[in-house]
């Protein structure tokens, strides 16, 4: 009776798919919606009871420089507050947002070449850093055939379509042709290269775009694994930023 409450978490969404490729996009997308893009899934109103409960826990001044404790303490709180607001909208279709799956082979995706392997130094700069930790991700499903691999994560995937998605905190509808009808760039658009799986088909490599407006946007290359039958995003490195 006198234990520490829990804090609160996410409630995992359930995918049905057997097949490797419908379930490792379905999961993937599901962790992008809901820790990587800012939280933009959420209902305004939702977001703005966020906002309002951390105004009132930190003050004006509070030190949210990147490594102080305040800073930590800071990710902890939001994340308890953003895991309350998924499990209120879960599975509550009429207040979705939209999310637009591009597919359109013309359009493709941002290219990506793998960096040169950096040499060590004692204090490599960022831009090393960036390019020793996307080599080391790479080297972890690649064994050989790295050609092949790149080719297959510079293609944009058109086989999984959105009725092939099990989402339960957004929905997500084909991006329309712009030579049809105009098309909003502020709506979260995403794009998936194809897989690169490793020989055991359970850890892979993916990549994908997500823009939210003509100037806003990102791509990451993604090392995802395979646990107890479930893909989770293991690690993610920033390729592109608008």
């Amino acid at each position: 009776m006198c234990a520490k409450p829990q804090p609160p978490s996410f409630r995992e969404c359930p995918c049905t798919h057997t097949d490797p490729k419908k379930r490792l996009y379905n999961q993937v997308l599901t962790e992008l919606i809901e820790q990587r893009f800012y939280s933009s899934y959420l209902p305004d109103s939702a977001n703005e009871q966020i906002r309002e409960a951390i105004q009132l826990q930190f003050p004006q001044g509070s030190d949210f420089k990147l490594g102080t404790e305040e800073f930590r303490r800071y990710e902890t709180v939001r994340k308890e507050l953003e895991a309350v607001q998924q499990n209120r909208l879960f599975g509550d279709s009429a207040r979705f947002k939209t999310i637009y799956l591009d597919t359109d082979l013309r359009r493709g995706i941002h290219p990506f070449t793998l960096p040169p392997a950096s040499q060590a130094t004692e204090s490599p700069d960022a831009f090393s850093q960036l390019n020793i930790r996307i080599n080391l991700l790479f080297s972890q499903v690649v064994r050989s055939d790295t050609a092949d691999a790149i080719h297959q994560l510079n293609a944009l995937q058109s086989d999984i379509l959105p009725t092939d998605f099990q989402l339960c905190t957004a929905k997500i509808i084909s991006r329309p042709s712009t030579s049809k009808r105009r098309f909003n760039w502020e709506r979260t658009t995403v794009r998936f290269s194809k897989i690169v799986f490793n020989a055991t088909q359970t850890k892979a490599l993916l990549r994908y775009d997500m823009s939210c407006g003509s100037k806003c946007g990102f791509g990451e290359i993604l090392l995802v694994e395979k646990t107890n039958g479930n893909w989770h995003i293991k690690q993610a490195e920033e390729l592109w930023i608008s």
